[in-house]
């Protein structure tokens, strides 16, 4: 299946404090806010999640696994300047999927973070929230604070019939209905921050027309139903305290919609809905101290591992064939019994786990605004946001962006680096 979506989501963008009179700092970050596109209005946190979700606790973090760089400076480093990013790569770690631990996906971040989790393969049993498996790996800053995350996909499902009266629950998991993408975001924000007040959303769907116009070719239509297949994205501004401090994060996600109505028994329809969120992305920093340029940098330098994505693809084909397999008993024995909604509701929920399978092979970049360079050191390539003019790399292995070209890799990190080249 082709790539067609983004794993991690950025905009240029910051936001005010909440509920308290402006400082000088936080009118600055009002007019970056209203810059880049948000309207910078303030919600409180108990603004209204998505209808019937409820909220979904974070799933445990595997073990700290640390990125190491090798090699050490000849001399301590200076400070670095503005507009300079000191970068290393960093592995997120499936310890638990296959046969022996593997990198499922790479990601650059400053140098020195604390990285914890990774791929979780816990099992959840609730039938909607995390999928299994999902990425819940972060960075974190030295200072506690700043932070970078990939949040976990999610899988929703419901139903409506004309012929039955409303169902508001589905076991544990609630009758999942689409309104829209913004309360569907701002909801799953909220399961992941649920103290933080949303200062603002800014939709980013417009983002996403290409991989919507490949997205209509994975699932072509049913005979005798209507079928609707969508994508709506967006990112939520919201602030909250962290050891004292309070800070501004941006975080949301890209989710797929799919709604098909057929005909049932009674003369009436049965609706049937399906949403798969993609991993989220996060960027956090004290209010005020936002750097968007390096978030935009991380977010655009996540690149898979295709040794882990061929593994995940035949570990999708195996349960899609047992899906198949156990969809035909049930469907033999919806027939004996002559269940006519019963077997309707089957054959629904028999193509939502199509879908869902399809959309669980791989997750993707559809990245935009990015250079391939040579890696000399780890050896390859390696993506680096394109709106740096110049890439180096030090000694150590990690990786310097500088837009000053008469920038000097040693005179700020007392150790040489040499230019990268990008890749023919």
């Amino acid at each position: 299946m082709r790539r067609f979506l983004l794993t991690a989501m950025m905009v240029m963008a910051a936001g005010c404090g909440g509920g308290s009179p402006a400082s000088d700092v936080e009118g600055a970050e009002l007019a970056a806010a209203s810059g880049a596109g948000f309207a910078v209005e303030e919600r409180g946190a108990d603004s209204a999640p998505y209808a019937g979700q409820p909220a979904i606790a974070q799933s445990p973090m595997a073990q700290p696994v640390m990125a190491q760089a090798g090699g050490s400076p000849a001399r301590p480093a200076a400070a670095i300047p503005a507009g300079v990013a000191h970068l290393q790569r960093y592995d997120v770690m499936d310890s638990n999927g296959f046969e022996k631990p593997m990198p499922a996906l790479s990601v650059l971040a400053p140098v020195g973070w604390r990285t914890v989790g990774g791929v979780n393969w816990a099992q959840n049993l609730a039938g909607c929230g995390p999928t299994a498996p999902h990425f819940n790996w972060t960075a974190v800053a030295p200072d506690g604070v700043g932070q970078v995350a990939i949040l976990p996909q999610e899988s929703w499902t419901g139903f409506n019939a004309s012929s039955l009266p409303p169902t508001p629950q589905q076991n544990q998991c609630p009758n999942f209905r689409p309104t829209n993408g913004r309360d569907f975001v701002i909801a799953y924000v909220q399961r992941y921050r649920p103290n933080a007040r949303v200062l603002d959303y800014q939709d980013k769907t417009a983002d996403y027309a290409d991989a919507q116009r490949q997205l209509q070719q994975l699932m072509p239509p049913m005979q005798g139903t209507e079928q609707r297949l969508w994508i709506e994205a967006g990112l939520a501004l919201i602030a909250y305290p962290v050891n004292g401090r309070e800070v501004r994060e941006i975080a949301g996600t890209a989710v797929m919609f799919n709604a098909t109505r057929m005909p049932d028994m009674m003369g009436g329809f049965f609706d049937s809905y399906f949403a798969y969120a993609m991993p989220g992305f996060a960027y956090r920093a004290e209010s005020g101290k936002l750097d968007f340029n390096l978030a935009e940098t991380i977010r655009k330098s996540a690149r898979e591992n295709p040794e882990w994505s061929q593994r995940m693809a035949e570990f999708n084909r195996k349960i899609a064939k047992i899906n198949s397999d156990g969809a035909r008993e049930r469907a033999e024995i919806n027939r004996r019994s002559n269940a006519e909604i019963s077997a309707i509701r089957q054959e629904t929920w028999d193509n939502q786990q199509r879908s869902n399978d399809r959309m669980n092979r791989e997750f993707g970049e559809y990245v935009k605004g990015v250079e391939t360079y040579d890696d000399p050191y780890n050896g390859g390539t390696v993506q680096l946001d394109n709106t740096y003019d110049k890439a180096y790399q030090l000694n150590d292995g990690t990786f310097v962006l500088s837009n000053d070209p008469s920038f000097e890799p040693y005179a700020v990190f007392g150790q040489d680096g040499v230019e990268l080249k990008k890749t023919e």
